[in-house]
């Protein structure tokens, strides 16, 4: 109803006083689908009005906003060559939401249209000149329809009640008073029209029925008491859009938010009232913005949620096969021993040996071997091997646990995502949805940060304390980058960069987390979990300490803490 003839009639009855006479300054819009129109006596004045009007096709409007000074940034000017003019008079179409601008030497139409909603500038001969939007319809094609330009303040609740009262189709032939209305006048309706006929009858029944002229002129004395009743009905109804109080409420369901006339009001919850309907379309228009806001960020935070616990799910699942597998550390340690065992028995550049497995009854077992490295190497291979299936596997008893709760959590905040009010809502989106990339690159120096090269081709950037790792993770690198640190010890922040193009190879990711280990406090280690992820699951939330982030996600390796073959130091800064 917002948007509806009737509402627009009242919003110019009410604006006209305010800027008739006074010049339209500009025409400007810095945002899709968003104009504003200023008025005034000169430019760049507080005391200049604005009047805001969305082409969107599922909800147009107009309304009055406080002045601001546009900034520069995205910028577009109209009709900047034919303005300011003075705005000496303002019309309405009848039964159309075509507002008529009379300027000095122009003219401009305001068209509510639904996708084709426009701003048309055009001369005093109507011509059209130049519009906001490019759409199909041309003003040509909207004047051709012969309207009728009204002045707003003019009384035609008459007209429009004697059209009601002869139209056949109410919502064929006068869709332009809306819904709301249209819905409140044909309940109206049945009433009154049983009313007069009784009354009719009445005085057909009074005046004797064998009297045939009585009677016929007791029908028609009945049928004019009945059409003049509706018609008063329909004015009141009409007269009650116009000037009555108008209140903000919510339906049944708490969205959406409507405005409606006070006698319009019925079961609704009763948000505010306003005399002005410049006020509370203004008003209308910021807490449909909010509620929107409100919906989105609920989704996403319902996506996001649901994204984590898919996450979760399945790394639980991993783990449970994992611990239900076995662990393999006895095997590994086995292997090794009996290659050192038999070191004489192995000629340098095997891939394959077979020996006799002295701890399980002298049965033959095929260990594979590596034949580029020596054989020592290939014993400390499995060595290493061995405590990390014993570390994984210690690790995943403790993983599942923790993941058991994380699930738990997350279907816990799923539930009550839809309950959660608006500060909530933004709270909960600042601590788990991925800040957005502000940073344009190169805008940030990339101080007190090590910079290394890998393979000729892959760039890593190491964080040198907690700062410079908040600056580097936060500033520094895209969503798309890949993001490590040791597991379970303080460290530095390593971020391998990802163009999105080529995805790293593992081989470039064990050397990346190699690199994270080393600078870390477990670098005397000889194995080291590293924990890595894209840097989109990274966060950071309220009240943490520098340094200190949060994974929504995130994979694990084992990986010695060295300076892989084939890594550069570039910088050290």
């Amino acid at each position: 109803m917002y948007n509806s003839w009737l509402f627009l009639t009242r919003f110019l009855r009410e604006i006209t006083p305010e800027i008739k006479g006074k010049f339209l300054i500009s025409v400007h819009t810095q945002q899709r689908n968003l104009f504003h129109l200023t008025f005034g006596r000169e430019a760049n004045s507080e005391e200049n009005i604005i009047l805001e009007f969305s082409s969107a096709a599922n909800a147009p409007y107009l309304i009055k906003k406080k002045y601001f000074k546009p900034a520069n940034k995205n910028l577009i000017r109209f009709f900047k060559d034919e303005l300011p003019q003075r705005l000496p008079d303002i019309k309405i179409a009848f039964g159309e939401r075509v507002i008529l601008l009379l300027l000095e030497n122009a003219s401009i139409f305001i068209v509510f249209r639904g996708n084709d909603s426009n701003i048309f500038f055009a001369g005093a001969d109507f011509i059209e000149k130049e519009s906001v939007r490019k759409t199909e319809v041309t003003l040509a094609h909207i004047l051709s329809a012969d309207l009728d330009f009204i002045d707003p303040n003019a009384s035609f609740e008459k007209r429009i009640a004697e059209k009601i009262t002869g139209s056949k189709n109410l919502k064929k032939e006068l869709p332009f008073l809306g819904k709301e209305v249209l819905e409140r006048i044909i309940s109206s309706t049945p009433h009154a029209i049983i009313s007069d006929e009784q009354k009719g009858q009445e005085f057909q029944t009074n005046t004797g029925r064998n009297n045939q002229l009585t009677a016929l002129g007791a029908e028609q004395n009945g049928q004019e008491f009945q059409t003049n009743t509706a018609e008063k009905v329909y004015e009141e109804i009409i007269h009650s859009v116009l000037f009555n109080s108008i209140f903000l409420v919510k339906a049944a369901g708490g969205f959406p938010v409507l405005l409606l006339p006070e006698s319009f009001v019925k079961d609704e919850e009763r948000i505010e009232q306003f005399n002005s309907l410049l006020t509370g379309l203004e008003r209308l228009v910021a807490t449909v913005g909010k509620e929107t806001a409100d919906l989105q960020l609920r989704k996403k935070l319902t996506a996001s949620v649901k994204k984590e616990l898919t996450h979760y799910r399945q790394k639980a699942e991993n783990l449970e096969q994992v611990l239900q597998s076995g662990e393999k550390s006895e095997f590994y340690d086995k292997v090794a021993n009996l290659l050192m065992i038999n070191r004489d028995k192995i000629q340098k550049g095997a891939e394959k040996v077979a020996l006799m497995d002295i701890f399980n009854d002298e049965e033959e077992m095929i260990i594979n071997l590596k034949g580029d490295i020596s054989l020592n190497e290939n014993i400390e291979r499995y060595f290493r091997k061995a405590r990390g299936e014993k570390l994984r596997f210690e690790n995943a008893a403790s993983s599942l646990n923790a993941t058991k709760q994380k699930i738990s959590e997350l279907e816990t905040q799923l539930k009550s995502l839809e309950k959660m009010e608006r500060d909530e809502l933004k709270e909960l989106g600042k601590a788990t949805l991925p800040a957005s990339q502000g940073e344009k690159k190169g805008s940030v120096q990339y101080s007190r940060v090590r910079r290394f090269t890998i393979d000729e081709k892959w760039e890593v950037l190491v964080g040198k304390d907690s700062e410079s790792n908040d600056t580097l993770t936060l500033k520094i690198a895209k969503q798309s980058d890949y993001w490590f640190h040791a597991r379970g010890s303080s460290g530095s922040h390593t971020v391998l960069r990802f163009s999105g193009k080529e995805k790293p190879p593992k081989e470039i990711l064990k050397k990346t987390a190699q690199i994270a280990a080393f600078y870390s406090k477990a670098k005397n280690s000889k194995l080291v979990p590293v924990a890595y992820t894209q840097k989109k699951y990274v966060v950071k939330r309220k009240g943490m300490p520098p340094g200190k982030v949060a994974l929504l996600r995130e994979d694990v390796v084992m990986v010695p803490p060295v300076i892989p073959d084939g890594c550069r130091l570039d910088t050290d800064n």
